[in-house]
């Protein structure tokens, strides 16, 4: 489902970082600790409109309960993730890994860390900048009619084990709209719509490592890529000193779990996450509204990423203007302009902001499902239902949802195993009929009952989760009675 416009070329270059450079960002990210998480990033860009104004009340200890909201830059209310686009999909699927997993345990495993820098005048990335390297493959990624470079920004992105980068395109530059005015997951939408392609400026990207250790499969942590021709993801792996080249706003990327088998840190995504650098130790440790987790890693744990970006323009004058910041598309325009396609769709347009805002994610940002027989993450449910005040934590930690959830067998026969191939191809329909991952209103779920067809699949849905209730409680009280005696993987 990736449009066609959704691609660029994707170049490897061997040996983008040489040693004294790798050295160099070794010492930069040392003395950028501590390291905020992704989520932080509003602290850096401070856009003009930090939300699209589905803000809602922030609970009083702080926090927000909704699954997709966090709160903003001043703690004064809830909003929307920067990059709620990129978690969403994540928490829904699992990823092009199709990992099956609890809420806590996939939001502790997107929160990477880093630093995100607009100001290019540090020595190392300056002269990354001007290599022959790099302006080779801007020629080359960049459109021929836009060879003038601007080069504007640098991260720093580091992910301990267990943590991983979902698909996701990077931030979208148009004329007069980019993320220092809007929220980010509004500017993919833009994109993927199409709605201004005209106003679209491409860039060029380099996703270099400079870690010090020598990759293995059990690491994993490779770059990914799609295109739209529906074919697999192109696997790359993340050698020391190598570098990829892409535009990343138009081609959906990610990184496999690092670490695959290591569970994530436990964070709150309403706190203050960081990683902080202790000089006695040598050890990296993940801190919570400022107070120590016990989640401390070694640098040669650590993988290290550096992006760095360049706009591509069609002439210096074109660039001024840019710079010059003019005629920037108002919030408001952007939000009736893609209600107007929704309602020529045929969609109706939710009362609730928040819901508008979920219902343009959900139209437009496309992407790709993982190769799985089961495509969908069902341990997410759990969260969701708790929203609908519907505690089914029993159940969902018997099947291997649970947060310290280990392998189980019920006697012989793998019954944990047995129970999620028999009902793991039914939880899309199960999804499908509780409408938890289709939409938080039921107006919109009465109106996709007129449809006979959605009907009867709503229908097979709830008999469906109702056998599978049935069967777990069976389980339960036959464990309980000391009829099937449950062991340990």
């Amino acid at each position: 489902e990736i449009p066609a416009s959704m691609h660029s070329k994707v170049s490897i270059i061997e040996n983008m970082l040489n040693q004294d450079q790798k050295t160099a960002l070794q010492a930069y990210t040392l003395a950028s600790s501590p390291l905020k998480s992704n989520l932080a990033d509003t602290a850096t860009t401070k856009p003009t409109h930090e939300s699209a104004l589905e803000d809602m009340p922030i609970l009083e200890d702080g926090t927000c309960s909704h699954p997709y909201l966090i709160p903003n830059i001043n703690k004064t209310s809830c909003i929307l993730a920067q990059r709620i686009d990129i978690g969403k999909h994540y928490i829904m699927t699992g990823g092009f890994s199709a990992v099956k997993e609890n809420y806590a345990t996939a939001v502790g495993r997107l929160m990477s860390f880093g630093r995100y820098v607009f100001n290019i005048d540090e020595p190392v990335i300056s002269d990354l900048f001007k290599s022959k390297k790099f302006r080779d493959a801007a020629r080359d990624t960049c459109p021929a009619e836009r060879q003038v470079l601007d080069p504007f920004q640098f991260n720093i992105i580091i992910q301990v084990p267990g943590q991983t980068v979902a698909q996701h395109i990077d931030g979208v530059y148009f004329e007069g709209a980019d993320r220092f005015d809007i929220p980010q997951w509004l500017l993919a939408a833009m994109k993927f719509s199409g709605l201004w392609d005209d106003y679209f400026i491409p860039q060029v990207q380099v996703v270099a490592y400079f870690h010090t250790w020598t990759w293995s499969p059990d690491r994993g942590g490779e770059f990914a890529y799609w295109l739209p021709d529906g074919s697999p993801a192109t696997l790359v792996q993340p050698l020391s000193g190598y570098g990829s080249t892409v535009d990343g706003s138009r081609v959906v990327h990610a990184a496999n779990t690092y670490f695959p088998n290591r569970k994530p840190p436990a964070v709150d995504k309403s706190k203050d996450v960081e990683l902080r650098y202790s000089d006695s130790t040598e050890t990296w440790t993940v801190y919570e509204d400022g107070t120590p987790t016990d989640f401390t890693y070694p640098t040669s744990e650590l993988r290290q990423t550096l992006v760095f970006r360049a706009r591509c323009f069609p002439s210096e004058a074109a660039l001024e203007n840019f710079k010059n910041r003019s005629n920037r598309i108002p919030l408001t325009s952007i939000l009736s302009r893609l209600t107007y396609d929704l309602r020529s769709r045929g969609y109706t347009i939710p009362d609730s902001r928040l819901d508008l805002c979920i219902l343009i994610m959900k139209v437009y940002i496309k992407y790709p499902y993982p190769s799985s027989l089961i495509p969908l993450n069902y341990c997410a449910l759990q969260k969701l239902l708790l929203e609908k005040g519907w505690d089914l934590t029993p159940y969902f930690d018997f099947i291997g949802c649970g947060v310290d959830a280990q392998p189980s067998r019920i006697s012989v026969i793998d019954f944990g195993g047995l129970f999620r191939s028999a009902f793991g191809n039914y939880m899309h329909t199960i999804i499908e009929g509780l409408s938890v991952f289709k939409a938080f209103k039921f107006e919109e779920f009465k109106e996709e009952l007129k449809d006979p067809i959605v009907l009867a699949q709503k229908l097979k849905g709830v008999v469906v989760w109702g056998g599978v209730l049935i069967a777990g409680t069976t389980v339960k009280l036959l464990m309980f009675s000391g009829r099937v005696k449950r062991k340990k993987a």
